[in-house]
């Protein structure tokens, strides 16, 4: 059924996003960047299949009574109150390397307008003795 098949994929992006508050102390990014790219694969059949949930929530008269849509709204909100608690997380990684970038394209900047003040006169050193 549709959301059985919802539920694993919900389930799937818990357990990336878990795997990826694992990895956010040691800033593991190769690592984190992979269930990243897991998640939002999951993420995208997620969306595909709640267009397809909707359409079974409207042919049913109650959809509360069922225990499957209420597990699926309860995984759901655990993955929104994951997220809430993952985002200002990553924002402060975001803004340490924002700042080690910047400091980097500053030194990069100073170095490309450096200019060696010694002259060069064109004449060869030669230590043939």
């Amino acid at each position: 059924m549709i959301i059985e098949k919802a539920l694993a994929t919900y389930r799937t992006i818990l357990t990336r996003m878990a795997e990826i508050e694992q990895l956010l102390p040691g800033q593991d990014t190769k690592r984190m960047l992979e269930k990243y790219q897991q998640m939002m694969h999951s993420q995208d059949e997620a969306k595909e299949l709640d267009q397809e949930v909707l359409s079974v929530l409207n042919t049913v008269n109650d959809p509360t009574r069922s225990t499957r849509i209420l597990d699926l709204l309860d995984l759901m909100q655990e993955i929104q109150d994951l997220n809430h608690r993952l985002t200002p997380q990553i924002q402060a990684i975001m803004a340490v390397h924002k700042n080690e970038l910047d400091k980097l394209k500053q030194g990069s900047s100073m170095m490309r307008h450096y200019h060696s003040h010694t002259r060069q006169t064109g004449q060869l050193v030669s230590n043939a003795g």
